[in-house]
């Protein structure tokens, strides 16, 4: 995927995720550029207030304002997350399914961040805010909150292997269907069932965002609102009892498989 369309997929993801912890709560309560700058690089080296390890705190997303409790919240209960480096060599990266390189300059207080992958031609505006980072792609907004390396690291790393499951998995599903079906039969009979209606759910989740976001009268559908919104509190309760280091090979692959496409399927109300 393109690094500019998966960095805007964040940010949308940020407003999915967000809004489903939301929901809940209503109804139940470092790989990196190599080249450096030529333009402000030198004064980089004294210790910008932009180098270091930052992690996502809270954002401004299509209008509307995530704070970092409902972010804590979506970390803890999806996986969810998004962390940088900036090094001061004028170099840096952003990850969440992938690692996207850029180079940054600093002038008067702004750092110009871009890609530095000559494929791609994203780019981003920051700024410090109250000691975060505040990262402006477009009009919107995320805000990240300084890291020690530590932390960092376990949240790169954590990012990296569910990435790695997942991309194993696609590789899986697009081998033989003799293979496909065998891989098949060997998940445990009732998690599959649980993944498959999980899934299932969600495309009805998506239908109904559709048909909220095109409706004249959202009043007429505050009803349902509330019962998709209920069934998802449920969902996520019986989710996140799943203990994933007790999974077998064959089970976390499917595991993966499902919340990638799960991803992918609330991308599309964004």
């Amino acid at each position: 995927m393109n690094a500019g369309i998966r960095i805007r997929s964040v940010f949308a993801a940020c407003v999915v995720v967000a809004a489903l912890v939301v929901g809940a709560c209503m109804t139940g309560c470092s790989g990196s550029g190599s080249q450096q700058s030529n333009s402000s690089s030198t004064t980089q080296e004294q210790k910008s207030e932009f180098v270091g390890y930052w992690q996502l705190d809270s954002g401004k997303v299509k209008g509307t304002t995530y704070t970092s409790d409902q972010i804590s919240q979506a970390r803890k209960q999806n996986g969810f997350n998004y962390v940088m480096v900036v090094n001061a060599d004028g170099t840096g990266s952003v990850t969440s399914s992938e690692d996207d390189p850029f180079k940054w300059t600093e002038s008067d207080g702004l750092a110009t961040i871009k890609s530095s992958e000559a494929d791609d031609d994203w780019s981003a505006v920051a700024q410090m805010e109250d000691g975060k980072l505040s990262f402006q792609m477009g009009s919107d907004t995320l805000l990240f909150t300084p890291v020690d390396e530590s932390t960092y690291k376990t949240a790169y790393d954590a990012l990296m292997n569910s990435s790695s499951s997942s991309s194993s998995s696609s590789s899986s599903s697009g081998s033989s269907s003799s293979s496909s079906s065998s891989s098949d039969s060997e998940v445990t009979p009732e998690l599959k069932s649980f993944l498959d209606e999980y899934e299932a759910f969600i495309d009805e989740y998506v239908d109904f965002m559709k048909e909220y976001k095109s409706s004249g009268n959202v009043s007429s559908l505050l009803s349902k609102y509330s019962s998709i919104m209920s069934r998802y509190s449920s969902f996520m309760e019986k989710y996140n009892a799943i203990d994933k280091d007790s999974l077998s090979t064959a089970d976390a692959a499917y595991y993966a498989e499902v919340s990638a496409r799960v991803t992918q399927k609330l991308a599309e109300v964004m």
